[in-house]
Formats: C-alpha cells, sequence, structure tokens
C-alpha cells in the first residue's frame, strides 16, 4: 500500500456509491500536481503520477481530455475559500465564481484548475479572510 492510499481495516471497502477513485486529466503534469499540492494540500506520488487526499487516491491522467464545459463537478472542502482562490489564480487557474452564501453554514465558489478542469469549492463556518466592509462615496 502507498503512502497516498487511504487507510482502510483489513477487509473493508468504501461503501456502495461512495466515490473512491479519481482520475483527473491534465495537459501539464508539473503545474497539476503543485496546483492540488499547494491549493488543497494533497499528498504527491511523482514517481506513478499518484495523489492522496482525504478518503480519496488517484492519478493525474494526461490522456484524458480536460472537461471545461461538461461533465461533473467535483467539490472539495477547504479551510479558507478566498486564500485557496488565491492559491489557484497563483498557479494557473482562474476564478468562475467568486464565494457566495449557500445558506447559514457554508461558502461555495468555483475555479479552473490550470488544465482548465472545472472544480467546486466549499467552506464551512465563517470566512476568516473575506474581503472587509463596503465602499462608501462621500
Amino acid at each position: 500500500m502507498s503512502d497516498t492510499e487511504p487507510q482502510h481495516e483489513a477487509g473493508h471497502h468504501p461503501s456502495h456509491g461512495a466515490l473512491c477513485y479519481l482520475q483527473l486529466p491534465t495537459r501539464d503534469l508539473a503545474a497539476s500536481q503543485a496546483f492540488y499540492r499547494d491549493v488543497l494540500g494533497w499528498d504527491l506520488e511523482a514517481e506513478t503520477n499518484g495523489f492522496g487526499a482525504p478518503g480519496l487516491i488517484g492519478q493525474f491522467a494526461g490522456g484524458l481530455a480536460t472537461a471545461s464545459n461538461a461533465g461533473p463537478l467535483l467539490w472539495f472542502a477547504v479551510d479558507d475559500v478566498d486564500l485557496a482562490l488565491r492559491r489557484a489564480t497563483q498557479l494557473g487557474g482562474v476564478v468562475v465564481s467568486r464565494p457566495q452564501p449557500d445558506g447559514a453554514v457554508r461558502w461555495l465558489a468555483t475555479a479552473r484548475d490550470c488544465s482548465g478542469n472545472l472544480i467546486g469549492l466549499v467552506h464551512f463556518g465563517p470566512r476568516p479572510h473575506a474581503p472587509q466592509g463596503r465602499l462608501t462615496r462621500r
């Protein structure tokens, strides 16, 4: 078992219907590795193009086309949505939608990664780095 594989008790497998493996299309492996390492804190396995995320393993796939306007939208939990969006743009990503409240318990934003894949970011609770105040005219 690699260091990036989720740890399961002997004989225990993910529940039916659970997301358990992810192949992410990429146009630039090094850029994708840096993007997901620095934005979401994923562990990387350079020799296998693999990665480990909380409760999930996967692989960057250069042979798959990116899904810029179609396909499923995966939502990733982040500790700070504003910081994650700032890091995403610094690493070649593009903010699609700024954080918007979703009820009283979470904030949702979307971005394209450095290969053009659309991802969702979910922040639970108050935003620690939210822009403060409003501009007023005098």
